[in-house]
């Protein structure tokens, strides 16, 4: 079936005195876009821009930038340019990209974009996001899980030195690199859960080493107002499935069975894939205890997860300005692991408030549902455009649709005139995926 363009195209050319509004509007295209199509000149608007490629051409162009960045890889307005020049086979003026993407601004846009490991950006697809939206939809239309039940746990690794990139005062005599740092290798883990509508369960601090130390614990709050905290060790300092394990039974537990009325109902569980989150030790520990599990989708908890989307970053702000405070104006060479505990304890208190766990919650689009903050959009069911009384004719991009089309002409189906447009911008298109193959080939061959 040929596309609305296509059919308004041919109309205007078989009734020729149809104005183009009318035609537009029936068709449901822009007027302006099939002045140009049916002209081959542009719209009075665009009319001093630069344009040495065909509409067919740039078409082209388009897709080729779509592809790459299906890819992965964003291209620069040089990079446009170059392909550009490729399918012209000349120079182009100095200001032609930015006509270029002013003319296709509705598919194509030239902005700063931030990195993203690769498979991060192939993961956050529609299909993904509007599957896990539904999944979490019919767990909460269940209405087995109240507010106050429902979780979200993770870790976040800290440094006992920083090295953030921060604007700081200097002489100007002084190397932009000055900044001393006590010298570290090692770093903390704290393992996090926070609650939609009840208090956060207390932190784990994970230490890197063979056993605990009691020096670890000195520095920090005490009494009753303090903040709780539970510690263990690994050798690596990292989360593993034994950790997992521990954090449900000291942790997690505890301190949300009587919310839950003595275990009785259901507790609401979301994490992210990572090994020690699936063991099945953990889960069927999980299930045996009443709590449900919910996996956030793989390489998306940072669109997702609250913890990850309004939370940690807070909290490792807190703690690293009490770090820097403790580095101002010392001549120490390091900071001691026993310092930790406290900073930790000061930064979550700061940092687990109500209004700040409500607002991860609200920003990751989990609760209140919002599929809009999830990126989710519904497809609305398509109407099909209206159909041309004359046969359609296909672009030939092969010698059956070109000897079919010859055929229509011949039997009087067609305008020959109509065959021709169709030719012609089959032609264009070969002549510039040709070129863009070309070049493309000769970039890998520079290489």
């Amino acid at each position: 079936m040929a596309d609305s363009m296509t059919l308004a195209l041919e109309h205007k050319i078989n009734k020729p005195l149809e104005g183009y509004q009318k035609v537009a509007d029936l068709y449901g295209v822009s007027k302006s876009s099939l002045y140009d199509r049916h002209t081959g000149v542009h719209s009075s608007h665009t009319a001093s821009a630069p344009r040495h490629l065909s509409i067919v051409q740039e078409e082209e162009l388009v897709k080729r930038i779509n592809e790459y960045a299906e890819r992965g890889t964003l291209l620069t307005p040089r990079h446009v340019v170059e392909l550009a020049e490729a399918v012209y086979d000349g120079k182009l003026g100095v200001n032609w990209g930015s006509w270029f993407i002013q003319r296709h601004c509705d598919t194509i846009h030239s902005r700063f974009f931030s990195y993203q490991e690769l498979g991060h950006l192939h993961a956050d697809i529609p299909e993904t996001r509007r599957a896990f939206y539904h999944l979490v939809k019919d767990v909460y239309d269940t209405g087995l899980y109240a507010p106050h039940l429902i979780f979200n746990m993770d870790e976040v690794a800290f440094e006992l030195s920083s090295s953030r990139r921060v604007r700081r005062v200097a002489p100007r005599t002084h190397p932009k690199n000055g900044q001393a740092v006590p010298p570290s290798n090692e770093h903390i883990t704290s393992v996090a859960c926070i609650g939609i509508d009840s208090a956060p369960v207390p932190p784990l601090i994970i230490y890197q080493g063979a056993q605990l130390q009691e020096s670890w614990f000195k520095v920090g709050e005490k009494g009753d107002g303090a903040v709780r905290q539970l510690a263990i060790n690994t050798d690596s300092g990292w989360i593993n499935s034994y950790v997992m394990l521990k954090w449900l039974e000291d942790a997690f537990d505890p301190y949300t069975r009587d919310i839950a009325s003595g275990g009785r109902e259901r507790r609401l569980l979301i994490l992210d894939g990572a090994e020690p989150h699936t063991k099945v030790d953990f889960l069927e520990a999980c299930w045996a205890r009443n709590i449900v599990v919910i996996l956030l989708p793989a390489k998306m908890s940072g669109r997702f997860q609250p913890l990850d989307v309004d939370f940690f970053n807070t909290l490792k702000a807190a703690y690293h300005r009490q770090l820097d405070e403790y580095q101002l104006g010392s001549s120490l060479r390091g900071v001691a692991k026993g310092m930790f505990w406290g900073w930790h304890q000061r930064a979550w208190r700061e940092t687990a408030t109500s209004r700040q766990i409500r607002g991860a919650w609200r920003k990751s689009g989990l609760f209140p549902l919002d599929p809009a903050v999830m990126g989710i959009e519904e497809q609305a069911p398509a109407t099909p455009p209206p159909q041309a009384a004359t046969e359609d004719l296909l672009t030939p991009r092969n010698l059956r649709i070109l000897r079919a089309n010859s055929r229509a002409v011949r039997q009087g189906k067609v305008a020959p005139f109509s065959a021709m447009l169709k030719l012609e911008k089959a032609s264009e298109q070969l002549i510039a995926r040709n070129a863009l193959l070309e070049d493309e080939l000769a970039r890998v061959k520079a290489t």
